[in-house]
């Protein structure tokens, strides 16, 4: 019981720690604005890690002879070596293979011309097809008519 625990131990850390490692290789993106990532960020480094950690769990499973696999004090069973070894192997794949690019130059916002800054939309004034505008004098016969409404009610009459 003691050596499973210690498997999942070693499984929730490395879980972790692949998580920590995404999070930092995608913070500049998120501080430089991106919408999307490359798909040499997370997509290549885990397919890379899942085409090696497959094929190793099961090549170990078949030299144990069973499904639960022990390394050294560790005792990994059911689903457990594919996470733990998938994560181990991503954070190295990702690290060595594909470092931190950051963001092109051609991914920023170009710069604002002289004209962009000078002609703010903030400051464009709005035109509707059928509004009227209120700046716009009204002749008497253009402005509404509103029915006025007698103080007097039929009671009173």
């Amino acid at each position: 019981m003691k050596n499973e625990l210690l498997g999942m131990l070693v499984t929730a850390l490395s879980i972790l720690s692949a998580a920590v490692v995404s999070g930092l290789r995608l913070k500049p993106y998120i501080d430089a604005g991106e919408t999307y990532t490359p798909a040499s960020f997370m997509l290549y480094p885990a397919l890379a890690a899942a085409l090696v950690a497959v094929p190793v769990i099961f090549l170990l499973r078949a030299v144990q002879g069973t499904k639960e696999i022990e390394i050294g004090p560790l005792k990994f069973t059911e689903r457990t070596p594919f996470m733990a070894l998938w994560c181990i192997l991503y954070i190295v794949i990702a690290v060595t293979f594909f470092p931190y690019d950051g963001p092109e130059e051609s991914d920023l916002l170009p710069e604002p011309s002289y004209q962009e800054e000078t002609e703010s939309p903030l400051n464009q004034p709005v035109r509707l097809p059928f509004a009227v505008d209120p700046l716009q004098e009204r002749s008497v016969e253009q402005r509404p008519t509103v029915p006025v409404v007698n103080s007097l009610t039929r009671t009173q009459l």
